[in-house]
């Protein structure tokens, strides 16, 4: 286990082998994400199809205005609900994320495409990895 409660899985079958479909991705989970991904995959599911089931990355964000100080970048999960804040500073280019004092990172990238699509503020959502605007329920939009 790492610092965050995190634990590394590989998940082998009785044979030693891996049981995880070809292509599916390396993955970080909770011990209940874990625990969720066996009794998915004992009731028939492919490693592939319990991983995307239980820990698909959705990295979806909107962008707020924030502060006079910062901007704020707020990315959401699979249900639509906060899953992490990070704040760009409006006066340095600088990010609250691990990324932060390089030269760029996934939130400046996006608060530039706000920028651009004058979408700050819109409570429109962007999905990072797809490089596309998605639908998002008006119930998640009025929780921001």
């Amino acid at each position: 286990m790492t610092a965050d409660n995190t634990i590394h899985v590989t998940i082998w079958d009785d044979k030693g082998k891996i049981v995880v479909d070809e292509g599916c991705k390396a993955i970080t989970a909770s011990q209940d994400q874990i625990d969720r991904m066996v009794r998915l995959i004992s009731n028939g599911l492919t490693a592939q199809e319990a991983s995307e089931v239980v820990v698909a990355r959705h990295n979806i964000y909107t962008v707020l205005s924030g502060t006079t100080e910062n901007w704020t970048v707020v990315k959401m999960d699979r249900d639509w609900e906060v899953e992490d804040t990070y704040y760009i500073s409006k006066h340095v280019n600088v990010c609250s994320c691990f990324a932060g004092s390089k030269d760029t990172c996934r939130h400046r990238q996006m608060l530039s495409i706000f920028q651009v699509e004058n979408k700050v503020d819109s409570r429109e959502a962007y999905d990072f990895d797809k490089q596309k605007w998605v639908e998002k329920p008006v119930a998640a939009m009025d929780m921001l």
